[in-house]
């Protein structure tokens, strides 16, 4: 498990310099969605994210497809997941995404981009337009981030359940009805399991 206190993140894959800032994964998030790009451009323009350092153009990322193929965009997940790959078994893997898909989502890395933006000046005073700050030291902090943010109120709201109605509550039933609706992800969760479908696609295009 990373240890923010003593270890260091990675910034290479097999001696390959990458391109560490947290951007850097939001992009691929969205391109991860680019309804109008096939696998193989999207598995092409990822390892371009990546692996374009210090001026280094997108004949970088055909180097290092063409050198180690499937194991980059292995790589590229478990860097996603800050390693998260290291600490758990396959059977506990495949137990994880089931419950996550059992239940409801309350959270969007991009749909919630400003609540992020706002709770890291809040909480942190880090003004993210100006912080390239890697990857892994931005989940770290985005997972801690106090419940005194919005991010956080906003993913409490998707989050609860709602109460049986009875003649007493209608209210406030209402009211929580309005909140769920307001801050609904609806498709933007489908759309993110589809997202999820379509990396491991990507991932299997260059395989």
């Amino acid at each position: 498990m990373f240890n923010p206190l003593i270890d260091t993140p990675p910034d290479n894959f097999n001696d390959y310099p990458i391109a560490t800032s947290y951007r850097v994964v939001l992009e691929y998030f969205r391109l991860c969605r680019d309804s109008g790009l096939d696998d193989t451009e999207k598995g092409y323009l990822a390892t371009s994210l990546f692996f374009k350092v210090e001026g280094e153009g997108p004949d970088k990322a055909l180097e290092v497809l063409s050198r180690y193929g499937q194991d980059v965009f292995e790589f590229i997940a478990w860097y996603i997941s800050r390693g998260a790959a290291d600490d758990e078994s396959e059977a506990e893997r495949v137990e994880k995404e089931r419950v996550e898909k059992e239940e409801d989502r309350v959270f969007d890395i991009l749909v919630d981009s400003e609540r992020i933006f706002a709770g890291f000046r809040q909480a942190y005073g880090i003004d993210l337009r100006f912080e390239n700050m890697h990857w892994w030291d931005f989940l770290t902090l985005l997972n801690n981030i106090p419940e005194s943010t919005r991010l956080s109120d906003v993913m409490r709201i998707r989050g609860q359940k709602l109460p049986k109605p009875t003649k007493h509550n209608g209210e406030e039933l209402e009211r929580m009805q309005k909140l769920k609706r307001k801050f609904l992800l609806g498709g933007e969760t489908e759309e993110e399991e589809r997202m999820n479908d379509s990396a491991a696609a990507i991932f299997g295009a260059w395989g």
